[in-house]
């Protein structure tokens, strides 16, 4: 149980309120800190869950003020310098709640379970998530590990990158030459090196250092992290993102409109395209030109002769500059630095 007192005998209302946040912000920092020293005491694969008192975005709150940035930050940089991520639930997202007003309750995401990369790997099938709990404004927190029994089906029958059995052998042999490679380069730094073997030493410290960069540079592909750059082995910490990534895009299922929970893959196709079927049709079917009548133009006929013209080179160039060279801007999967490069 989680206790913050507080005197504010004597005290306006305005005060108290600061004083319990300052309070409160001095809780989480105590935190924080018994964070850090655990870690430093165990080499073994991290799993954390529990009430964190805090949100680590914003999107983990709804409604009430807007918390302030420096709360958020001191969280994500405590998980962040002991190699932590969150665990993103299968299913629901805010665990906590109180009454505000009728129309807008406060809710907050202050309930999770943190992993470090090595947890990650060994359980790549966990799966997360939240249930109600009637005595308490908390929800529960659970976590199978082996959620096999929760595995989505494929959605598909086909891929579309049409190199992915390609990419995946080539990808799996690269990376075992790895291991190969630091072993070679131990054994030959541990012995005399004759001008031979220090040109395959040579070879092999190349050859290392160019397959690790492209590792490090197809996480962080796969990571979507746009903020960090690449270049001081980061690795593992892309691993996790692009870990947490997937866990969070995967659709486990959908409710249909009556509130029933579709899970195989004919029936959340259905779902998804009933849900923008009725998103983008009108009902009653509007009158448009009569609609259009009452609406003033703000587009001129010069500037819709624009907008209707044919792209120019020129076009396509700036915007494709404009993108950055870690996305995809098409299907095939390929990012834009390889079309920049070649």
């Amino acid at each position: 149980m989680r206790m913050v007192c507080w005197n504010c005998q004597g005290l306006g209302k305005a005060q108290a309120v600061r004083s319990l946040a300052r309070d409160v912000a001095s809780f989480s920092k105590h935190n924080w800190a018994l964070i850090d020293r655990l870690r430093d005491n165990s080499p073994l694969p991290w799993l954390l869950g529990g009430d964190f008192n805090e949100i680590l975005t914003f999107s983990e709150k709804q409604g009430g003020n807007r918390k302030p940035h420096h709360q958020l930050t001191d969280f994500r940089e405590c998980l962040l310098r002991n190699d932590l991520a969150d665990c993103k639930p299968s299913r629901g997202w805010f665990t906590w709640m109180k009454s505000g007003s009728r129309t807008m309750p406060i809710r907050e995401r202050l309930d999770r379970f943190i992993a470090d990369n090595a947890w990650f790997l060994t359980f790549p099938i966990f799966r997360a998530w939240s249930d109600y709990s009637p005595n308490s404004d908390h929800h529960f927190i659970l976590l199978d590990t082996v959620a096999l029994s929760h595995a989505p089906e494929a959605r598909g029958k086909d891929s579309i990158f049409r190199l992915r059995h390609w990419q995946c052998i080539k990808r799996a042999t690269e990376w075992e030459r790895i291991p190969r490679l630091k072993s070679e380069i131990n054994h030959l730094s541990s012995r005399h090196l004759s001008p031979q073997c220090l040109e395959v030493l040579l070879a092999a410290k190349g050859e290392l250092s160019h397959l690790l960069k492209v590792q490090e540079d197809y996480w962080a592909q796969r990571s979507r992290v746009l903020w960090l750059s690449a270049g001081d082995q980061n690795t593992s910490f892309f691993h996790s993102k692009a870990s947490a990534r997937k866990k969070k895009n995967v659709i486990m299922g959908l409710y249909d409109c009556n509130g029933y929970w579709q899970t195989s893959t004919n029936e959340v196709l259905r779902v998804a395209s009933d849900y923008f079927v009725s998103l983008f049709s009108a009902n009653p079917p509007v009158d448009a030109p009569a609609f259009l009548e009452h609406i003033t133009p703000s587009i001129t006929a010069d500037m819709n002769s624009g907008l209707l013209a044919s792209f120019t080179a020129e076009e396509v160039i700036a915007a494709f500059r404009d993108i950055n060279p870690r996305k995809s801007p098409g299907i095939d999967g390929l990012p834009s630095g390889f079309f920049r490069q070649h």
